[in-house]
């Protein structure tokens, strides 16, 4: 799933609970782990390298496709945020701050696999297990353009909510 439909439905989950703000965030947050069980397409990273041996293990290494990745990434970060900030202020102008709040809640199990894969801590040992376990086996990797829909799909649905 691209960061750009976990954080529009971070923002509508965070914003649609306005009323009790820190279920709101646990609602951006667990938005994240459900929208990673739906079978979808997402960009591979091509300075990640796995290991066969162990899924736990992947690695970063810095390349020129380090830099790929991290345009790639960048850009759908920063178009994450902005289509949840449009979303919200569209309709909820006073909770903006909420809304991205929410946004940024719902990226953080992909911000906390990143830190894992560069530095292989215990403590985050957990999480890559949970985010490997509730993420769906049935990525489409040779359907990008399905796969784009169905987040697009999943991205308007969420703009909708705040409606």
């Amino acid at each position: 799933m691209t960061l750009t439909t976990h954080a529009v439905w971070g923002a509508a989950a965070a914003v649609a609970l306005r009323q009790e703000p820190a279920l709101g965030m646990a609602a951006a947050l667990l938005s994240h782990y459900l929208l990673d069980t739906i079978p979808h397409w997402d960009y591979g990273i091509f300075s990640l390298h796995r290991d066969s041996r162990d899924p736990l293990r992947r690695r970063f290494t810095l390349s020129m496709n380090s830099l790929k990745d991290a345009l790639r990434i960048g850009s759908d970060f920063l178009c994450g945020l902005a289509v949840a900030a449009l979303a919200v202020n569209t309709v909820y102008p006073d909770y903006i701050l909420l809304g991205l709040g929410g946004a940024l809640i719902a990226i953080l199990p992909d911000f906390l696999q990143f830190i894992y894969f560069v530095l292989p801590i215990k403590p985050l040992a957990w999480h890559q297990v949970l985010h490997s376990r509730m993420h769906t086996k049935n990525r489409w990797r040779d359907e990008p353009v399905l796969g784009l829909f169905v987040q697009l799909v999943l991205v308007l649905v969420a703009a909708s909510a705040l409606l």
